[in-house]
């Protein structure tokens, strides 16, 4: 059984990311090369060094096959999206007994307009891709 604690959603704040994303990625958008990923440049899939920081405006992109301790798996308008995309994580995962401990993450963005990058984190490094699992 999964081990994950869905205790609450954090949501960390963060202004305007002025970071570029300086990664190298495939024609599908996942990560090759690692490198500095300003927040409103994450998509779903990207995994990061982690962990997360109460206030961000850069992270650690990585290829999701190198240790990490985060995943992005939605974008939103708001931390509710993240609540309901979570449920739906959890249990598509449920099964899985090699996995650390889960917990859920919201980082608000704001560049022009404002958008919620939900995160799952993990409590050790793993090196899969919980999101593209074949990408």
């Amino acid at each position: 059984m999964l081990r994950f604690a869905a205790v609450g959603l954090v949501v960390v704040s963060c202004g305007r990311s002025v970071a570029a994303d300086q990664t190298a990625r495939s024609p599908a958008g996942a990560i090759l090369e690692a490198g500095e990923l300003g927040t409103v440049h994450l998509r779903v899939g990207d995994c990061v060094r982690g962990p997360i920081p109460d206030a961000v405006d850069a992270l650690y992109g990585v290829p999701c096959q190198r240790a990490h301790l985060a995943q992005v798996f939605a974008i939103g308008d708001d931390p509710e999206t993240c609540v309901e995309a979570f449920a739906a994580t959890l249990a598509s995962l449920a099964e899985r007994t090699d996995l650390p401990r889960v917990d859920l993450s919201a980082l608000v963005v704001t560049d022009g307009q404002e958008r919620v990058v939900c995160l799952l984190e993990f409590t050790e490094p793993i090196t899969e891709d919980l999101v593209r699992p074949r990408a």
